[in-house]
């Protein structure tokens, strides 16, 4: 009976506000999220369920914050019947609130481009909350473990429990799972419960094919009493589930509604998903996003098509043009284009004037990107890359990390590492001043129990030098944001 099925809207990954300054793209993280948003009043979901990172920079500016909650209150507010009902004891759900009316509720997880911050441990996503458009759900998480309460929702004989996982820090996850230390708590009779967990972490895809292992979560790593997991973080858009070997589980991978970087990956057709859920069954459904701005993606080795600059630069233009036919032409929505060069040979290649050529007909400036392959006497493991962004030189400073740990007292390299990523990747621009503020006011202090009765420079000079704080995390460590085990058959529901 249709009384029975739960109706889910799933999404994740939307980046609001990328590239909010530029005047070709800035309209398009928006248009991608009220797609979403609209399509999910039009299929009658019960509810939207978010993967994480809505918001691309972890404080969000003044124009972004106004045209989501603009967005959120065209699409969320309003008068509608819900037809389940709430059987745990989350507080602050903004349908239950009798106060408001709510047409389409929101669950969220937080990602890593909008988690907490590491001060005063408030995400954007509270501030979501907080206005009534969504409810948070998190876990919660002391120094020895992470506890992870479901929200238990019910539609007629179908009972269904949400896990939320949001973005921590890789290697402290990566800790907690070896330590068994990652508590799923499943509500009494779990074997009668459809069980979703909504994580948002990098997903192991194999050596030389992700990130490395100890930044990641495994697939079979969540309990096996889950019955589908819903994986953020990856932008890349599956639109059929994958069964880890031995798991016990199914996982989906939506991808992001709007590509931050310009990857073969991110040129795949972005989808939103919905689920229907039946007592212990479920099917899903792909939808394609219509409002993405198509992605043309080429990687190229030049020697061995070229012998000259002239002859190259002749070349590529030629490939261009014929990535720029085989797509539907669109003036309002213009594609991106990356074509990635191996120029190992072709130093005098015109890079510059290529892409002012090139972004005439396209949304972004950066169509070339050029690497070299590294010199066969250096270490074959690393890539010398060009004008390729942040990811790469956050490569190299995560692999060096370790050769400068004898030589830090105060600062921990792979901690440095960490809070510029924070800045590079999520905006947030106090992440490296608050790391240098915290760790000098714990010098200061351990240093003030020290000091002898009576001054002695020579004193002074040796507990500087001894001084090692490096392994010590910063006084204002983050915490994760405030709160948030029998098989199934896994048939799915049949289509009538």
């Amino acid at each position: 009976m249709a009384g029975d099925i739960f109706r889910i809207m799933i999404a994740t990954d939307n980046h609001l506000g990328y590239y909010e300054r530029d005047q070709v793209r800035k309209d398009d993280s928006f248009r991608a999220v009220e797609e979403v948003l609209s399509k999910s009043l039009s299929e009658n979901v019960d509810f939207l369920l978010l993967g994480g990172d809505l918001f691309h920079e972890h404080n969000p500016t003044k124009y972004t914050l106004n045209r989501t909650f603009r967005l959120f209150a065209d699409y969320v507010v309003g008068q509608r019947p819900l037809n389940f009902e709430t059987l745990s004891t989350y507080t602050n759900l903004n349908y239950l609130n009798p106060s408001i009316d709510i047409k389409l509720p929101v669950f969220i997880v937080h990602g890593n481009h909008d988690d907490p911050s590491m001060d005063t441990h408030i995400s954007a996503v509270n501030l979501m909350q907080n206005a009534h458009y969504v409810n948070y759900i998190y876990a919660e998480q002391t120094e020895e473990t992470i506890q992870i309460k479901p929200i238990i929702l019910k539609k007629g004989t179908t009972l269904l429990a949400i896990y939320g996982l949001g973005h921590l820090k890789d290697e402290k996850l990566n800790r907690y799972f070896k330590e068994d230390a990652v508590k799923f708590l499943p509500p009494p009779d779990a074997n009668k419960y459809f069980h979703i967990c909504v994580i948002h972490q990098n997903r192991f895809k194999g050596h030389s094919l992700g990130a490395p292992a100890k930044n990641c979560v495994m697939d079979w790593q969540l309990p096996k009493f889950i019955d589908l997991v819903i994986w953020g973080h990856e932008h890349d858009s599956y639109p059929e589930v994958r069964t880890p070997d031995g798991a016990g589980y199914v996982i989906l991978q939506p991808g992001s509604t709007v590509a931050t970087s310009l990857t073969e990956g991110e040129a795949l057709q972005k989808h939103m998903f919905l689920l229907e859920v039946k007592n212990l069954g479920y099917r899903h459904r792909g939808i394609p996003i219509a409002n993405t701005r198509p992605i043309l993606y080429k990687q190229i080795e030049l020697d061995s098509m070229c012998s000259n600059a002239l002859e190259a630069e002749e070349f590529l233009t030629q490939i261009f043009n014929e990535m720029l036919a085989e797509t539907p032409a669109s003036p309002l929505m213009p594609p991106l284009a990356r074509i990635k060069v191996e120029c190992s040979g072709f130093e005098e290649l015109r890079v510059f004037h290529l892409n002012s050529i090139f972004s005439e007909k396209v949304a972004n400036k950066d169509v070339i990107c050029t690497w070299k392959k590294a010199h066969a006497s250096q270490d074959t493991s690393k890539v010398v890359q060009t004008n390729s962004g942040y990811g790469d030189i956050l490569q190299i400073l995560e692999e060096d990390a370790n050769e400068l740990n004898d030589g830090c007292s105060v600062f921990h390299p792979e901690e440095f590492v960490e809070y510029t990523r924070n800045v590079a990747l999520k905006g947030d621009n106090k992440a490296l001043e608050h790391l240098f503020d915290a760790k000098k006011q714990m010098a200061i202090n351990l240093l003030n129990t020290l000091i002898p009765q009576e001054y002695d420079e020579l004193a002074m000079d040796r507990l500087i030098s001894n001084l090692d704080i490096k392994n010590s995390e910063p006084t204002f460590k983050r915490q994760a944001s405030p709160k948030t085990s029998s098989k199934k058959s896994g048939k799915k529901i049949k289509n009538t």
